[in-house]
């Protein structure tokens, strides 16, 4: 799974600002208190991860992140900035 990613199970945004190409793969739990993405680049592979870690069950499909979405749906330009940073540090190969 590579390339630019078309539906909601990908991280949005094939590439970082430096052209190095990305490949991702989210998760939610049944009852979406928790997502996750795990995904990476050649340089890298990574993991994301929202839940409420005081054992709350709120459903992050739905719960508002503040600026007009949700936490669900932040999660993937959550990671793709993670990801940037990281690949940033590590020389390419």
């Amino acid at each position: 799974m590579q390339g630019e990613p078309c539906s909601a199970s990908w991280a949005s945004g094939g590439q970082t600002p430096d052209g190095t190409t990305l490949f991702g793969k989210t998760g939610t739990a049944d009852s979406a208190d928790q997502v996750w993405l795990i995904g990476g680049s050649s340089r890298a592979v990574t993991a994301y991860w929202q839940g409420n870690t005081d054992g709350a069950k709120h459903n992050l499909r739905y719960y508002s992140n503040g600026q007009g979405g949700t936490y669900a749906g932040a999660r993937a330009s959550v990671w793709r900035e993670a990801q940037t940073a990281v690949n940033a540090a590590l020389p390419a190969g």
